[in-house]
């Protein structure tokens, strides 16, 4: 019941365009959270996946990556970590009620 509970009052927010916009915040907080735990899954520091995606990617632009509040990730940046991390990687439009899904399992 408390689960329902809290999709309906993510549906009343999600009426609001304000909202929605800072709703997406929380994706960025989900995409940085989740490169930090594959990163240390792998036990590897900030400097080796940085050396690990080559180029110009240094350990303080995993430290941005890896920052909830960062939130310039680019799909080249987000393509390179799947591979790095060997895990797919999912980015699509989806409808509102799918993102409210989503972020009452975050």
């Amino acid at each position: 019941m408390a689960d329902d509970q809290k999709a309906h009052g993510l549906w009343e927010s999600m009426s609001d365009p304000q909202y929605r916009a800072e709703s997406l915040s929380e994706i960025n907080t989900g995409i940085a959270f989740q490169i930090r735990a594959l990163r240390e899954k792998r036990g590897l520091t900030q400097t080796q996946l940085a050396e690990l995606m080559g180029g110009n990617t240094t350990q303080s632009t995993i430290f941005s990556l890896e920052n909830p509040n960062y939130g310039k990730y680019t799909l080249a940046t987000l393509k390179k970590l799947a591979r790095v991390f060997d895990v797919g990687l999912i980015v699509r439009f989806a409808p509102v009620s799918e993102l409210i899904d989503w972020l009452s399992n975050l």
